[in-house]
């Protein structure tokens, strides 16, 4: 291992909510309208590249992933995201890095689901894979993968599942190779992937505003649901976050519990939940 990246707590992005039912309930649901992408604020980039980015998560935005925080821009003590928004509106927290992906659960981390890919052809400059990799609060060192792009940018892939590392040091992958899955290890609060870019220099580079990427995601996440967790007794936060296997039935009478993990939207968003009996 080259070096020793540090990692910092993630907001928790992904919206978990928990219900204890005893009866059954039904209405309409309604599809949210998408909010606009902001326009980027122009900004030259600080480090040019021609390399164009994969997105290092497989699966869908908003299904298998949410994107937490972006780069933290401002580098006084206040905030600013790569399309402008500063203070309680940027998408980031003082002093952040890199971005953070979300994944719903754990459930994703325990089923190799999550697989974290190379963003761009390089060789690998670092590995850390011994970790805990299921911590809920901010305790020990991350597993992670390094790996240096031809034109001397570097990429870091943090808070990997222990064991998951797929690569060694020196190294050559391309572009879309498996190089682990996302974990919790480390600073971390939830499943999530820390990626982070620097140049040669060691400044950190925000590709969203060198726009780097080949496909970059939307900035604004529609409302959608990414897991659901079903309990005979009532729900807990721990259960949505870390959940065993839904039940497949439950006596008459007895409690439900309900909990979904979601993704997007915003303050004022309505979630409609529906259950039907075994009758329709």
């Amino acid at each position: 291992m080259s070096s020793r990246p540090s990692f910092r707590p993630a907001r928790l992005a992904v919206a978990i909510l928990g219900l204890t039912i005893v009866v059954s309930c039904s209405g309409d649901t309604t599809s949210p309208t998408p909010q606009p992408t902001p326009v980027p604020t122009t900004v030259p980039p600080e480090s040019p590249s021609s390399t164009a980015l994969l997105w290092p998560l497989a699966g869908r935005d908003g299904r298998d992933w949410v994107i937490n925080n972006y780069v933290d821009l401002d580098a006084t003590s206040g905030t600013l995201d790569y399309t402008g928004g500063s203070g309680s509106e940027a998408k980031t927290y003082n002093g952040h890095n890199g971005i953070d992906i979300d994944v719903p659960n754990f459930r994703w981390m325990d089923g190799n689901v999550s697989n974290v890919l190379a963003a761009a052809n390089g060789v690998v400059t670092g590995t850390r894979d011994t970790e805990p990799d299921r911590n809920t609060s901010c305790t020990g060192s991350a597993n992670f993968v390094q790996v240096r792009h031809p034109d001397g940018l570097t990429a870091l892939y943090g808070h990997l599942k222990k064991g998951s590392v797929a690569v060694s040091i020196g190294q050559q992958v391309s572009v879309g190779a498996i190089l682990g899955v996302v974990g919790s290890s480390g600073c971390s609060t939830a499943p999530h992937l820390h990626f982070e870019l620097r140049d040669a220099a060691n400044r950190v580079v925000d590709p969203f505003r060198n726009g780097l990427w080949a496909a970059p995601p939307i900035y604004n996440t529609a409302i959608t649901l990414m897991d659901l967790v079903i309990a005979a007794g009532d729900m807990t936060l721990q259960q949505i976050k870390d959940p065993a296997p839904n039940v497949q039935s439950i006596p008459r009478g007895t409690v439900l519990g309900v909990g979904v993990s979601m993704a997007g939207g915003g303050a004022g968003d309505v979630i409609k939940m529906v259950i039907t009996a075994p009758t329709g």
